[in-house]
């Protein structure tokens, strides 16, 4: 169909529309869509399309280093002889996902998944972002449970989080919102999750320089200060259905950055300066199979690249939203202005500049986890992923 005719039929489903004498709130409701202009940037990108070969070639060694360790045998049953058989380690959905999102500089020499490292302790920095994986979608997923009881101790700050977003949801606008946590609060309630916690930040280091991951760690898992991120500025008002969709992996947060609400000049003191947060919504593209599914490298039959090609043309598309495995569409909108929330649109609340910087530390996190989470299927079989060591031990000493 040519512009032209685009435009024409638009007109005649217009003048039909008009025609039919509409309902006072209709008419509204369309000079509101008509009118919508939402703020909007290009959606979120991964670099895919000029890292993929290279990050194929890293995870071909990256395989073979870690076949290395006797442990990372799978046993898959016994012989003839009743002796144990195993087979050699592969990648799974998890991994190659792992391989496929994580900064390419974690993958070059010095990075946390170097594959000139010790095999021992690549296998160690490969399995413990899977390890951090896990955790952030167990407590994630447990905490936007329907439910789930909100702590005692963040009532005030879930107050201060209601006043800043106006008690509604930030992006759709509907009123009596649920609050959840951009970090899972429960990270650091008591001196066990502490422990549970601080087990794998140590993956941080996968995602984020030095300093930025320590700084993380330090504020994440921190047993001088037990209940830290069950902050204000960890917090944001979301309406149900979309808090669902974002613990389920559907969608991820990106933020675009801080900056003073207004412009300072120079005798402005910045610490008491509002600061903008700035979130972009995008829809990411969700793996329906087990994230422990196993993926060849190898052959024609490169699961590998299939994974990364379907991601590429994903973000080619817009990264849109789409429909469910039975058809239903996974799709918010605004009422506000009667659209659909789209990857791309963007969100503003506002706090402190030291509160605005935290903000912006959690999402970044999020950020990073949350793709893993769905490009893998992790999202939909979180008991799928392995445990950590330290805390099945906790677990025996507990029993």
């Amino acid at each position: 169909m040519s512009e032209r005719d685009e435009f024409q039929t638009l007109e005649d489903s217009l003048r039909s529309f008009l025609d039919r004498n509409p309902h006072t709130e209709l008419l509204e409701a369309l000079e509101r869509l008509l009118n919508a202009r939402p703020a909007f940037s290009a959606p979120q990108k991964s670099d895919l399309e000029a890292t993929k070969e290279r990050r194929y070639e890293y995870a071909l060694k990256i395989q073979a280093q870690v076949r290395k360790v006797p442990s990372s045998q799978v046993k898959v049953g016994k012989d003839e002889n009743g002796e144990d058989m195993f087979e050699p380690f592969r990648f799974d959905a998890t991994h190659v996902s792992i391989i496929l999102l994580v900064p390419i500089s974690a993958l070059e020499e010095g990075g946390w998944l170097d594959c000139k490292l010790r095999s021992v302790e690549l296998y160690h920095n490969l399995q413990l972002v899977v390890n951090l994986v896990k955790h952030f979608l167990t407590k994630t997923q447990a905490e936007r449970d329907p439910a789930s009881v909100p702590s005692v101790a963040g009532k005030e700050e879930r107050m201060k989080c209601r006043r800043r977003d106006h008690y509604r949801c930030i992006f759709q606008h509907t009123g009596e919102p649920g609050l959840t946590s951009i970090l899972p609060s429960s990270w650091n309630k008591d001196l066990d999750d502490v422990y549970f916690t601080s087990a794998v930040t140590e993956a941080l280091y996968a995602f984020f320089g030095e300093d930025i991951a320590t700084e993380l760690r330090s504020l994440l898992a921190n047993t001088a200060e037990l209940g830290s991120s069950d902050k204000y500025w960890n917090m944001l008002n979301m309406n149900l259905d979309l808090r669902h969709y974002w613990g389920q992996a559907y969608c991820g947060l990106y933020c675009k950055g801080i900056a003073p609400f207004e412009e300072p000049d120079e005798s402005t003191d910045l610490a008491k300066v509002p600061f903008n947060v700035t979130i972009q919504f995008n829809w990411l593209r969700r793996r329906w199979e087990k994230p422990n599914d196993k993926i060849t490298l190898e052959g024609d039959d490169n699961g590998f690249m299939k994974m990364a090609e379907r991601q590429i043309k994903y973000e080619r598309d817009g990264s849109p939203w789409y429909n469910d495995t039975h058809g239903a569409p996974i799709a918010a909108g605004r009422v506000d202005m009667n659209i659909l929330i789209e990857s791309g649109h963007e969100f503003i609340i506002t706090m402190p500049q030291e509160d605005a910087e935290k903000c912006k530390l959690a999402l970044d996190v999020q950020w990073a986890i949350i793709r893993i989470a769905a490009m893998s299927g992790a999202a939909g079989y979180t008991d799928l992923l392995p445990d950590h060591h330290d805390w099945i031990k906790t677990e025996l000493f507990r029993e």
